[in-house]
């Protein structure tokens, strides 16, 4: 949406010669700026995706090796009985 938004503001700007402006700024410079903002998130969004994967696989590997709390507190309760 924003591409064919960009497309044609630059075919109107590019017709009449003058800067297509929205609240006195030229809208394709707005358009630039969202793209930029919303590309930055979808980054941020991408690292946090992958840090929390990267927990969840260190945490299955601890628990592979040493086993989960939970196992450790039922041995112990059964280990009483």
């Amino acid at each position: 949406m924003v591409d064919v938004l960009t497309t044609k503001v630059k075919a109107w700007e590019k017709e009449r010669g003058v800067p297509f402006l929205c609240d006195k700024q030229p809208l394709l410079q707005t358009l630039e700026e969202d793209i930029v903002i919303r590309a930055q998130r979808e980054e941020e969004k991408r690292q946090f995706r992958g840090q929390k994967r990267l927990q969840g696989q260190l945490a299955t590997e601890k628990e592979a090796k040493y086993g989960s709390k939970s196992a450790k507190k039922k041995q112990s309760h059964w280990d009483r009985v």
